[in-house]
């Protein structure tokens, strides 16, 4: 048992002392109490110095009644100048409002609601040296619902520091990456151009072999059909005049004896001789137009031909229109599955054109043959009945040639219209078209001539397009 014994003197009004008067106070459970929060100071002293990290508390005033031992190293203070102060006495001034701001709203409210961790930048008042700190605040109620605030400081100068070289590491390697993929797209560009250039090459030289020799063969063709052409032509001349002749001498001789023999009156019958003579007239008159048209095709093959000539030359450039109409006139004769398509001329007065004219031609050719493509592909949707082409020439600024061709069909998809002269492009199905007409003509257009080839078009609204060179060849 632990005791307290307490005597007090018994004194008189007199002031003579009468006696001691003595008490004993059992103070056990006291002790052992007090024994038990002296052990808990000491375990809880011992649990929060056992941490590297500073950890203090503070009370509901903001009084600091706890504190450890990395905390008193971390402010640069000894325990007892730093028990028993409050924030101003400790930190900067720059930290004690916000600080105080945030012990206010927990006390005011009793709750833990605002942002339980801080980052900031901590001066170390022993060395001077700047820590990146990771303050963490929390709270707690003790058994009688009083509010005390726990602070706990960690060290991140480490972590910053890593994470700022990751950082650096990742700049760097990002860097090398955009580098690397500059150089990499760089590279395929050049590839990608290099492949252009070998197509466009090989486009060029299939091409222009094949344009010579269909030239040369053109050529043959129109020689070889020309000759004989002539010879009936020349020939016709002559047999028309013996035929007038023995037609004059039958008249006469019906004249003069009108009633011939038996045998002849019945042969003259049998032949009928009245239709032989006026269907012989018009059967004359029509090999002469035959032989006509015979000797019109010619000389458009002859003036097609020209593609294999490799010079620049003056040419009237609606002559090269007319023949490219004239050979492509059995795509735009009427057939069984649509009618005839209605082809619109309208010329300027346009002087001689420096050109190559052959490969004009050619360009004519590539856009009227796909103007009646899309127009054989707008009647059978059925989205026209009367198939147009329209053609148009006009001397712009003394200085161009502008053509114009059109149709009235489909119109070329939106989605589309950017490739449309690229190689090998095309629209057309499977073994229909070789993607190569529209990029040829672009080349012909813009390299050959230094000119410009362009087209507008809508879905439902048709194609036009637009060539446009100079009527002056600089290098001619």
């Amino acid at each position: 048992m632990t005791c307290e014994w307490y005597n007090t003197p018994l004194i008189s009004p007199t002031g003579e002392c009468l006696g001691v008067l003595s008490q004993i106070i059992d103070t056990t459970d006291r002790q052992r109490l007090e024994n038990a929060i002296q052990h808990s100071h000491q375990f809880l002293n011992k649990v929060i110095n056992g941490s590297n990290e500073p950890i203090f508390v503070k009370d509901s005033t903001g009084r600091w009644i706890l504190i450890n031992d990395a905390a008193c190293d971390f402010f640069g203070k000894a325990r007892g100048d730093l028990l028993d102060n409050f924030d101003r006495d400790v930190l900067p001034s720059a930290l004690v409002e916000e600080g105080m701001n945030y012990d206010r709203a927990v006390l005011d409210r009793g709750v833990c609601d605002l942002p339980h961790e801080v980052e900031m930048v901590w001066v170390c008042p022993r060395t001077a040296a700047e820590k990146n700190v990771l303050v963490k605040r929390s709270c707690f109620e003790d058994h009688t619902n009083a509010l005390f605030l726990v602070t706990t400081i960690c060290d991140i100068t480490n972590l910053k520091t890593a994470e700022k070289e990751l950082q650096r590491q990742n700049e760097t390697l990002e860097e090398r990456v955009k580098e690397r993929t500059s150089k990499l797209q760089e590279q395929a560009q050049a590839l990608e151009a290099s492949v252009r250039q070998l197509q466009n090459a090989q486009l060029k030289l299939v091409q222009s072999e094949k344009m010579s020799s269909l030239g040369q063969l053109v050529a043959g063709v129109a020689h070889e059909i020309n000759n004989p052409t002539n010879f009936i032509a020349g020939n016709l001349c002559h047999a028309s005049q013996y035929i007038q002749d023995l037609l004059a001498l039958i008249d006469l001789y019906e004249h003069y004896y009108p009633e011939p023999a038996e045998e002849i009156a019945e042969k003259k019958i049998e032949i009928d001789l009245d239709f032989l003579i006026q269907d012989l007239t018009k059967l004359l008159s029509s090999m002469n137009v035959g032989t006509g048209r015979i000797q019109e095709i010619v000389r458009s093959l002859r003036i097609f031909s020209r593609m294999d000539e490799a010079e620049v030359k003056e040419v009237n450039i609606h002559e090269g229109i007319d023949s490219t109409l004239m050979i492509l006139q059995h795509r735009l004769k009427a057939s069984s599955s649509r009618p005839a398509i209605q082809v619109n001329c309208h010329y300027g007065k346009i002087p001689t054109i420096e050109c190559y004219a052959g490969q004009l031609n050619q360009v004519f050719m590539n856009l009227i043959s796909n103007a009646i493509d899309a127009l054989e592909e707008a009647i059978g949707s059925g989205q026209i009945t009367a198939p147009t082409i329209d053609i148009t020439t006009e001397i712009l600024e003394k200085e161009y040639l502008s053509i114009r061709i059109s149709d009235n069909g489909s119109g070329i998809d939106v989605n589309l219209q950017n490739r449309l002269f690229d190689p090998f492009f095309t629209t057309k199905p499977v073994g229909k078209g070789t993607g190569m007409g529209l990029s040829i003509s672009y080349q012909i257009v813009t390299e050959r001539h230094k000119g410009n080839l362009w087209f507008a078009s809508g879905r439902g609204e048709g194609t036009e397009f637009v060539i446009q060179i100079p009527t002056k060849q600089a290098y001619f």
